[in-house]
């Protein structure tokens, strides 16, 4: 199984809270600290990925945010306010290749978009994307699941499984 009931209870917070658009990933990370003769940097960091870049944010280190990933803009989400800035993701153009290619990828196994709503739910196996490529497959459909199984969520109707025609495999 690609995501933790963690992830997946994240993924359904971010649904719930509206902080989502149309081909967006997610990142679920802590301020690790900022630097006080630049101002308000702050370094993101999250344990699977690494660094991920420095932002201009007020927001205290070790605060819980969530990085909104939209092509070359990147915000940064408080988690308990949802106060957002902007600012530049290191490994931005790695993200875009994994989205890009995760989102073809759908295409051609479903004939249409991973979405909740028409919305992106990839963050929490972009890890998985970037690092072992020919697991894209099974990827897509566990977050293909995932969309599905928050979008019942978000119409009251919680169900243990999800059922997919011709896709048997996966648990």
């Amino acid at each position: 199984m690609i995501a933790t009931n963690c992830q997946e209870q994240r993924e359904t917070e971010i649904v719930q809270k509206g902080i989502t658009a149309t081909n967006v990933l997610y990142l679920g990370c802590k301020v690790l600290h900022s630097d006080a003769s630049q101002g308000t940097l702050h370094e993101i960091y999250d344990e699977s990925i690494g660094k991920l870049g420095i932002f201009s944010s007020s927001k205290p280190q070790g605060t819980s945010v969530t990085l909104r990933v939209d092509g070359a803009s990147v915000s940064v989400h408080e988690c308990e306010k949802g106060v957002s800035s902007t600012g530049d993701l290191m490994q931005t153009h790695a993200i875009n290749n994994v989205r890009n290619t995760v989102s073809a990828k759908v295409k051609n196994l479903f004939g249409g978009v991973i979405n909740d709503n028409g919305r992106l739910v990839l963050h929490a196996y972009l890890t998985r994307c970037r690092t072992q490529v020919q697991d894209l497959d099974m990827i897509c459909v566990m977050a293909f699941k995932q969309s599905a199984k928050l979008e019942r969520l978000r119409r009251s109707a919680v169900t243990d499984t999800v059922s997919m025609p011709g896709v048997s495999t996966i648990a």
